[in-house]
């Protein structure tokens, strides 16, 4: 959630503000192909089943913050391998304007490289990052990969996770609290799981953070890796913008729920954020 105040950037408006705005991820797919060219005149969107007004959408031009999150345990020996040969076919999907930074875990989290527009220094940074560490720690690490991304991204821009991962590893953070920090800072995390020789997880983990964002579930290994595509991927979102409900109790998650009105022949599909936790100072109704 962020306040209202209206910049320009490019052809989108960007907000800040006072008062508490929701963006809603949302991704359109129709015949397996994202659908471009949407407004928010093709959107309905409900919260808590009360229909609310888009008031502004970002698109896939908007300018992305990127963070590159890589598992750096022994069992992702070999997808850090291929990272590391096609992280440079990958970063050239991104636009100017965009920018991305890596951090990598174990037990513990490690920035490779902050936020930054110098692609070649990022790629740079991943050739160097060192695997082999002992132990995962998932969801801390995710945790606070968020908070440093909240830290660091612009408000301008979109933002986003690419988390690389088996995705076996501890809890130290339910999952609850991962999702309540990934809605707050309004940020997608995609998952890349590697299904390597550790068996599958039998729990979904990882995919419940992508699926409450909005973000994409990419299941691959060392042949089936293709970084270019998936980076091309990220970018095909949008953003809807709405004002909060008045006087909304905090602390409680709110559904959310987003139709197509007017959808092509078919089954389009949607792919959006689902919720999201009213904090203090949600404007109060008079």
């Amino acid at each position: 959630m962020i306040p209202l105040l209206f910049l320009a950037f490019q052809a989108d408006p960007v907000f800040r503000a006072d008062i508490d705005l929701i963006r809603v991820a949302v991704q359109v797919t129709h015949d397996n192909k994202s659908k471009s060219g949407l407004t928010k005149k093709d959107f309905l969107l409900l919260d808590q089943g009360s229909p609310q007004e888009i008031i502004a959408i970002e698109t896939e031009a908007h300018p992305l913050d990127l963070i590159i999150l890589v598992d750096v345990s022994n069992s992702m020996t070999p997808v850090l391998r291929q990272l590391k040969r096609k992280s440079a076919a990958a970063l050239r999907q991104l636009r100017d304007g965009d920018r991305v930074g890596v951090l990598s875990f174990g037990t513990s989290l490690k920035i490779e490289h902050p936020l930054t527009q110098d692609f070649d220094a990022v790629h740079k940074a991943i050739r160097q990052i060192r695997g082999h560490r002992p132990g995962t720690e998932l969801n801390s690490n995710i945790f606070e990969a968020t908070e440093y991304f909240h830290k660091q991204a612009r408000s301008s821009a979109r933002r986003a996770i690419l988390l690389f991962t088996d995705n076996h590893g501890d809890r130290g953070v339910p999952d609850s609290q991962v999702i309540d920090q990934l809605w707050s800072t309004d940020v997608i995390l995609h998952s890349l799981i590697f299904e390597g020789k550790l068996p599958a997880n039998p729990q979904p983990h990882v995919e419940v953070f992508s699926t409450a964002t909005a973000g994409d579930i990419f299941r691959v290994d060392t042949q089936s890796l293709n970084l270019p595509s998936i980076f091309d991927l990220l970018r095909q979102r949008y953003t809807l913008i709405y004002r909060a409900p008045a006087a909304l109790p905090t602390g409680q998650a709110r559904q959310i729920e987003v139709q197509p009105l007017n959808p092509p022949p078919g089954n389009p599909q949607i792919r959006k954020r689902t919720g999201y936790k009213p904090k203090l100072g949600n404007p109060v109704s008079k």
